[in-house]
Order: C-alpha cells, then structure tokens, then sequence
C-alpha cells in the first residue's frame, strides 16, 4: 500500500510540474531600441515559450520598446511589453496567445486551437529494418507536412510525438522512400525495400559498362547535370567537392594553367613518390580534363582502387578517370545555349606601405649591419612630395618618389566568359551530337598580353546504314591560344610585389642643359615599361582525336 501510494504522488508530482511551466519559469530578458516582433523572437530563443500571433496582431508588433527583465516570469514580462497596446495574450504552458484585446473571438479560438493541438499529440513508436530483417541506423523519419522529425538510433528504433492522422515519410539512402499511416497506431514495424533503379544505374568501367549492383570496386560517378549545373568555367574546377576520396589541386590561377600542367587530381592521396596523376579516358580515348567543354560531358566515372590495375596496368597506379560524351537521341533537333560570364578577384593581394616608412626599415637594417643609410632625412622628405632635384653637378639628378607599383601595374580583378551551342537530335536509324564551345580568361596585369582563349568542337553520329552495317563516329577538336609577356606573368608580379616605391614609374625627360644620368644608381627594372614593351609569347595549341567503327551484324 505505501509503495502504490508513493508511485501516484510521484506521477502526480510530474503532471503537476508539466503545467505549471508557465507560472514557475523565471525569466532574464534585456532588449534596447528593439520591435514588439523582435523582442517575441528573443523569448522564444532563449526559452521554450511558443508564441501563437494573430493577422490583427501581428500588424501591431512594430512599435519600438526597450526592457531590462532579471528572473521574471513571462507575465511580468509581457505585461511590460504590452503596455501602452491594445494587445492581449494569453498564456497556456508553453503557448502563448497574441491578440487584439478588443478581439475576444480571436483569444478563445486561439487558445481553444492550442488545447486541440495538444489533446490531438500523440506518440508513436517502432523500428525500421531492411528486407533481411536488419536494423537500419539512421533512418529519417518525418511526420509529411511538417518539420517534425527524428532518425533511427544504432537498433532501427525511434519514437515521435505526432498529430492524431499524421503519414510518416520514411527515407534511407540506397532504399525506396516509404509512406506510413499513424491512424490508430502506437507501434510500426517499417520494412524499406531496396531502391532497385539506383542499383541498376549503369555505370562506365574500363573498356565497357556495368551495374552499381555488381560492383566489386571503389566507384565514384558524378552526372553531366552535375558538372554543368555548377557555376564554373572548367571541368576541374566542377569536380571539385563531388566525391569522396578525389582532390582537385591547383597550383595557378594564370590564365591558360587549366592546360599548362599546373593542375593535378589526386584519388585517395599520393599515390606514389613520382607523383603520378590519374589516366583519364574520353569515350576510350586518353584525353585531357582541362580542354574538356563541361556541356559534352554525359557522366564521369573515377576507378578508385588498386582494381583498376587490372584493366589499364601500371597506367593506373594514380586512379582511372573515365569519361562518357553526350550522344544524339531519338527526337526532333535541339538546339541549346550554356553562357556565363564571372569576375575573378585575388584572394589575397598585400597593400604597400609608404616609401618614407620602406626606407626607415632599411636604413635601420643598414644601421644594424654598420652600413651607410640608404637615404638621408632630405631625400626621405621628397618621397611625401615627389620632385626633381638636381645637383651641383649639371650632368646628374636624383628623383624620389612613391609609387605603389601593384596599383599601377595589376587590375583589381579580371573576367572570363564561356559560350557553349549544341545541337542534338535524330531518327531511328541516326542519331547525332554535335556542340562548339568557347571560352576566354583575362588576366589581372593592367598592360600587354594576359588572357587565354579555347575553342572546342565535338560531334558524334550513329547511323544504321542497312539491316547488316552499322556505323559510328566520336571526333573532337580543341584549340588554344595564350598570350603572355616573354618576362612571364610570374615574374612581372615579382618585380610588382618587391619592387621599392622610391623610383617612378617615368623618369624624367632628356634635358640639354642638365644630362640624363641618375645620380643614384640603384635603379629597379620597371615592370611596366616590361608590360608596355616587351612584346609577346603566343603559345597556340591544337588536339584532334576521333574514333570511327563499322559494326556488321546479322550474317549468321
């Protein structure tokens, strides 16, 4: 008897506590210059109140209003919020009503609305296992409609609290998501079925083509949709973040390092101490990523593993990239267009400081060593106020200035663009692909030749000549073009990064009276005379592949 008597007061103790959240919780609320809105917004952060707020309501919470609260019950508090409104609330556990205080009918239907909630709440429990009768772990579990929703813990098991006719949205990847109904029910036992379509995906495998299902290999296969879909202008750069295990490196953001060796894919880390990259295949054809036009591309699959090897041999020892093209199709002639223009910024690009502060570093490097200064006071006060000076020696001047020579020699930015048109289409007999893409990149040096530009042509046609002949063929075409400075970019941006600001961009004209020699003689290359005069590299590159079969059938 004592033991029933102490088990109905401890359940009565924990029914008591539930409803008296709202009169027993106490809470801290500082709000400066804020809205009525905001201030609902910052109860319901720091606290488990649930604010229900009426149309005519809601039109009245953008009166401003500042509150200093410490350990005060969400009476108190609403009371100081409220005052000086015409708004009412009311307050249900952990519900609160909001309303027009002339508006009785919205009050009583507003709270009559949050009993019938809660009277309707129900909890359902269960396990989700696959077709084996194994628990799967993590499961997503969702009540439709709703954000309500919870996963399976390492048994398959959950619980949910949901509305009295609630439908369950069950999901798992690699299963077929299920609908359940709670009607009547506290307990499911959930059985997800394999999603067979996603098994059955074909997917490219050395010389020939395979189901998920079967495989034995690491895999990773990214759709053309995919690539094309991301906001970027090379096939690379698309790759980079869509599967585990495969790194995308880049060494450069020169215009024309896609195709300057600068850019490597690494599958599952260094692979040898050669630094091996990946073999990668274009429709069986060894090819290279970079000149590739995104819009051609059908899928990309990556072999991961040492099983490769067995296809391609050593070649493989850094992983196999394979790519299928797109191809035609059965269906009236599409044309479609692929352009995007994009701006490219320096992630990080060092601001000068002024020369005067450069040469106080550097007489104070030559003062430590026992060295003379590199310029006296008078020479480091012209630098603020750049002037000629000449000396009691009529054939010399000396000339200081302050340049910031990244300023005057790279832009802040550069742009790029790329142009893809295709046109696909065919009968039952033939079918055919055929796109051109161009794309340019423009470098951020302000004079002379900076920019890269690739044109790409591809075509595929499948014809059934008669009843015994077949005939097919995959061709494409791309060109380059990169224009630089015979100096280099690099070393352009070298002399523009380390060059001191006391020499000028143009020294001074020839004067008859006074010569042409500086009087110091520690005058830097100038980068932009390099930019200006130094002519030009055009490095220009053309790649044809192409591969054509007769396929005879039908003799036996």
């Amino acid at each position: 008897m004592k033991i029933s008597m102490l088990l109905f007061f401890l359940c009565l103790f924990s029914i008591t506590a539930e409803n008296t959240y709202s009169q027993q919780a106490e809470l801290t609320l500082e709000v400066r210059n804020v809205t009525l809105k905001e201030a609902i917004s910052e109860i319901e952060r720091t606290s488990d109140y649930v604010f229900l707020i009426t149309n005519e309501a809601a039109a009245e919470l953008n009166k401003q209003t500042s509150l200093r609260a410490n350990k005060e019950s969400i009476h108190t508090i609403l009371e100081s919020l409220l005052e000086d409104t015409n708004l009412g609330y009311t307050v249900v556990e952990r519900q609160v009503s909001v309303y027009k205080s002339e508006s009785l009918k919205a009050e009583e239907a507003s709270v009559n609305k949050i009993r019938e909630i809660q009277q309707q709440k129900r909890t359902v429990s269960g396990q989700v296992v696959d077709a084996y009768g194994i628990a799967i772990i993590g499961a997503n579990i969702v009540e439709q409609g709703t954000t309500n929703g919870t996963v399976t813990d390492m048994d398959g098991n959950f619980s949910l609290s949901v509305a009295d006719n609630a439908t369950l949205s069950v999901s798992y990847i690699g299963y077929v998501t299920q609908d359940v109904a709670t009607a009547g029910m506290t307990t499911l036992n959930i059985v997800l079925q394999e999603d067979t379509e996603a098994l059955d995906e074909v997917v490219v495998v050395g010389y020939g083509t395979q189901r998920k299902v079967n495989l034995t290999g690491a895999v990773g296969v990214v759709s053309g949709e995919e690539i094309s879909s991301r906001a970027t202008t090379d096939v690379l750069s698309a790759m980079q973040g869509q599967m585990p295990g495969v790194t995308v490196l880049r060494s450069s953001g020169k215009p024309g390092s896609e195709t300057g060796g600068t850019s490597a894919i690494r599958i599952r880390g260094f692979s040898s101490s050669n630094e091996a990259h990946a073999l990668v295949l274009i429709d069986g054809i060894e090819g290279n990523l970079e000149t590739l036009n995104a819009g051609d591309i059908e899928s990309i699959s990556v072999l991961k593993d040492a099983a490769s090897a067995s296809i391609y041999g050593a070649r493989a020892a850094a992983g196999v990239i394979l790519v299928t093209t797109k191809k035609g199709a059965q269906q009236r002639a599409r044309v479609s267009y692929n352009g995007s223009f994009g701006i490219n910024t320096p992630g990080n690009m060092p601001k000068r400081i002024p020369v005067w502060e450069e040469i106080d570093i550097i007489n104070l490097m030559r003062s430590n060593n026992s060295g003379t200064p590199a310029r006296n006071e008078e020479q480091t006060s012209w630098m603020s106020n750049p002037n000629i000076a000449y000396t009691p020696n009529g054939a010399r001047y000396t000339f200081q200035g302050n340049t910031n020579w990244l300023a005057e020699g790279a832009n802040e930015y550069s742009t790029q663009q790329t142009h893809t048109v295709s046109v696909t289409g065919g009968s039952e007999k033939t079918q055919y692909f055929v796109s051109g893409g161009f794309y340019k990149n423009n470098g951020l040096l302000k004079y002379g030749p900076d920019d890269f530009n690739r044109v790409n042509l591809r075509t595929t046609l499948n014809t059934e000549i008669n009843d015994y002949v077949d005939f097919n063929i995959n061709a494409s075409y791309e060109g380059t073009v990169q224009r630089e400075n015979p100096y280099g970019a690099e070393n352009v941006f070298g002399l523009l990064y380390n060059n001191l600001g006391w020499q000028t961009v143009y020294l001074p004209e020839y004067d008859t009276n006074y010569g042409v020699n500086p009087y110091n003689t520690d005058y830097q290359r100038n980068p932009i005379s390099i930019m200006k005069e130094g002519g030009e590299n055009r490095r220009q590159r053309q790649y044809f592949s192409g591969i054509a079969n007769i396929h005879v059938k039908n003799l036996v």
